[in-house]
């Protein structure tokens, strides 16, 4: 009788003591690297994806149609419903999703981050930003003439997206259980402006099927770097870049070539516009048109809903400690830039 009475109140405090615990996580990143992500989660992690890898479809997506369903159903029904009890049962919900979220994978944003793993120093200097531009834009006409294609073509592959799936999942890095779904929702992903995400309930990797082949390539390595356990994306970005970087096919290193010559003329063109521009002369012809792939893909599926999805998940970025939001994205361009220093033995 006495907890039916102080109901709000346990669970008040219940969320207190959880969202106090996560607090003192981000401020203990050894701890969680030690005891989470490289012992909790990494365990539990080839369990789930064991049990889920054979399922032809996403279950992920399927949880979520069906949260979507209730939520719907509870709105429609709230006039009817006891808004004591309505109430009571989403701080209930609300509890629930919290503590799975972050014991199923979201501790991982508390990590010990990866350029300190590294040893990499988070600086760098528009020399060293200019200078790995120039050696990725170089990479990225010499693997497309290797590839088979002139300077004025675009290059392209005959291999189906469930060969470059296959590619990307069977030379990961001794992880053989990793893989990538096709999301349900790849044309509501297109108007919301994802290329993917990890589900962090069921852990399954989803990639939006309808992105143009050389762009899904690295998406896919992202993806399945979060599921690795790495949460944060410009970890996730620079995983995947340096996944796809190392692979023997040279379909999947252009691919990656490309990735970091988009980030890094980004960042250069903020500080340097004109200079930015000279470099990117360089460039051949073909290389520019598979650069503009993925513009002219987005600009098909552009909406005016889209600005508020991405803030929403800007949001989330920032709840999650990720000070930059959507911007963090773009950090990946600092790791790129060290680990090309250190592959050329540069102090």
């Amino acid at each position: 009788m006495i907890l039916r009475r102080f109901r709000f109140l346990i669970l008040g405090l219940i969320f207190l003591l959880q969202y106090l615990f996560v607090s003192w996580c981000a401020h203990h990143p050894e701890r969680v690297e030690n005891f989470y992500s490289k012992g909790f989660y990494a365990h539990s992690l080839g369990i789930r994806l064991t049990l889920l890898q054979k399922i032809p479809f996403s279950v992920g997506d399927l949880l979520y149609t069906l949260v979507l369903g209730w939520a719907l159903y509870c709105v429609f029904q709230w006039r009817k419903a006891n808004i004591k009890k309505l109430i009571l049962h989403s701080l209930f919900a609300l509890n629930l999703v919290y503590f799975v979220f972050h014991l199923s994978w979201g501790l991982n944003y508390h990590r010990l981050p990866l350029a300190k793993q590294l040893g990499y120093s988070s600086g760098y200097t528009i020399e060293e930003l200019e200078e790995s531009l120039c050696f990725y834009l170089n990479q990225s006409n010499s693997l497309q003439a290797a590839l088979g294609f002139t300077p004025e073509q675009r290059v392209e592959t005959t291999m189906s997206l469930n060969e470059l799936k296959s590619l990307v999942q069977d030379t990961h890095a001794s992880s053989p259980l990793l893989y990538t779904k096709n999301s349900h929702f790849s044309t509501l992903l297109s108007y919301m402006g994802y290329a993917g995400y990890l589900n962090p309930f069921t852990l399954e990797s989803q990639i939006n099927d309808k992105l143009p082949k050389i762009n899904v390539v690295v998406t896919m390595a992202h993806e399945i770097s979060h599921q690795k356990g790495y949460a944060a994306e410009n970890e996730a970005n620079f995983m995947g870049f340096l996944f796809c970087q190392e692979h023997p096919n040279l379909y999947i290193r252009y691919a990656s070539a490309l990735f970091s010559v988009r980030y890094l003329y980004s960042d250069l063109y903020k500080a340097d516009p004109e200079k930015a521009k000279r470099i990117l002369r360089e460039a051949n012809k073909g290389i520019l048109l598979n650069i503009n792939e993925a513009s002219t893909f987005w600009k098909k599926y552009k909406n005016p809903l889209a600005p508020y999805f991405q803030q929403s998940y800007n949001h989330y970025l920032k709840a999650n400690r990720q000070a930059r939001g959507i911007r963090s994205y773009n950090d990946v361009v600092g790791l790129i830039i060290q680990y090309h220093k250190e592959s050329l033995g540069i102090e």
